[in-house]
């Protein structure tokens, strides 16, 4: 049965859907899987009854920053109404995926128990990429593991099939779901030359009403020495995104003497000290936005006249959408 279709099964049967997130915003990583939320919302417009499980495994480089302690906590949220249930400890896996999906286990396991009580038993299970969300739900013990939808967002799915190990623990997830789903056309042909040979939807993401189109800005008028073109980048600031290339280019239009480029970067990540010292070397006008909630977002994408998006890997780019 098509994706879509069972969605309004879903929907007319009154069934009972857990997400569970492979990433899901946290203190430490407020833009991590910031979409996911908007699956929750959007599931429960359409009168699907939803909750979520995430557990939250805290790596070793947040320690520092963090408030999560070592013996796991269950946290109680809610997503305009949803309930989520947050599995929170610190963690390490050594650099072991085995290691990080039996920890990952552990805590969904912890987290279902907790929010059956209070919620009910549910009669699916949708992760959220088949690792390490996808993986642990199919694992499980009990008839949840036979009940397990799967949606793949990573990209370039390449990613899911190392380190060692990690390419044995996504086939085993996608061959044992009862429904597989890709965001894009492209991630589905990549799910099958890597040997994914099971039928595969392909549903896209979700996009926020906030990002709705308006009018462009003007445009920089010819032989205005002083007109900026503001050029925007959301994402996360790292090299698979494409920035060292970015770097590249601006390097290139700051040798033209007109337009003059405004460079507006949105997210965070380990990249963002090369990239400031990068425009300062460049005299290039940028400004760092940090994290943005969707609206602060979609005000910054208004005020741009170009998006640039130069990542090695995209399937669904939500910052496009």
């Amino acid at each position: 049965m098509p994706p879509r279709e069972r969605d309004v099964e879903f929907m007319a049967n009154g069934i009972h859907v857990v997400i569970v997130p492979s990433w899901w915003p946290s203190p430490e990583r407020p833009l991590h899987g910031v979409f996911f939320p908007d699956f929750a919302r959007a599931m429960a417009e359409a009168g699907v009854r939803v909750g979520v499980v995430t557990p939250d495994l805290v790596g070793a480089r947040f320690w520092r920053e963090t408030s999560a302690r070592w013996r796991t906590r269950v946290e109680w949220e809610a997503v305009d109404g949803v309930p989520v249930v947050r599995v929170r400890g610190r963690h390490t896996s050594l650099g072991r995926p085995s290691i990080h999906m039996r920890a990952y286990r552990r805590r969904l396991e912890i987290g279902l128990s907790a929010y059956a009580e209070r919620c009910g038993s549910p009669d699916v299970l949708h992760a959220m990429a088949a690792l390490p969300a996808g993986w642990a739900c199919t694992h499980l013990g009990g008839a949840l593991a036979s009940r397990v939808l799967i949606t793949e967002h990573t990209g370039p799915f390449a990613l899911l099939l190392r380190p060692s190990g990690a390419e044995k623990m996504t086939l085993s997830a996608l061959s044992r779901a009862v429904e597989v789903v890709a965001v894009s056309a492209n991630l589905k042909t990549e799910m099958q030359v890597a040997g994914v040979t099971r039928p595969i939807g392909v549903v896209g993401n979700l996009v926020a009403d906030a990002f709705q189109p308006g009018p462009p800005p003007e445009a920089p008028r010819a032989g205005n020495a002083q007109a900026q073109f503001h050029v925007a980048f959301v994402g996360r600031l790292t090299v698979e995104k494409g920035l060292r290339e970015l770097i590249a280019a601006a390097q290139l239009l700051a040798k033209q003497p007109e337009p003059r480029f405004a460079w507006h970067f949105v997210g965070t990540g380990p990249m963002e000290s090369e990239l400031r010292a990068a425009m300062t070397r460049l005299d290039a006008e940028s400004v760092f936005h940090g994290y943005q909630d969707s609206a602060g977002v979609a005000s910054i994408l208004r005020s741009s006249h170009a998006l640039v998006l130069p990542s090695y890997g995209e399937n669904y780019p939500l910052a496009i959408c």
